[in-house]
């Protein structure tokens, strides 16, 4: 099983939230967990050409999303 942390999820500014998945993660092994959350990372989820919304991306985010999730997942199950 593999924990996804969705970009869209953890608001950089919600304290409560990015602590919970914190917590969440913290017990995790790195193989059981993907953080896409961010911004540093994966600017690309947060720019405004890949949103439809502040909470959903467009049709090209989404391709991207999709595309780079399905590249880490084949990389985590390769580790097994």
């Amino acid at each position: 099983m593999v924990y996804l942390i969705h970009p869209r999820t953890i608001s950089i500014n919600t304290l409560v939230e990015n602590a919970y998945y914190l917590a969440v993660t913290r017990n995790m092994s790195d193989q059981h967990y993907i953080n896409m959350a961010n911004p540093n990372a994966y600017p690309e989820f947060y720019e405004f050409t890949n949103s439809y919304d502040k909470f959903h991306f467009n049709e090209s985010g989404a391709n991207y999303f999709t595309i780079s999730l399905a590249l880490l997942m084949k990389d985590k199950l390769s580790l097994n």
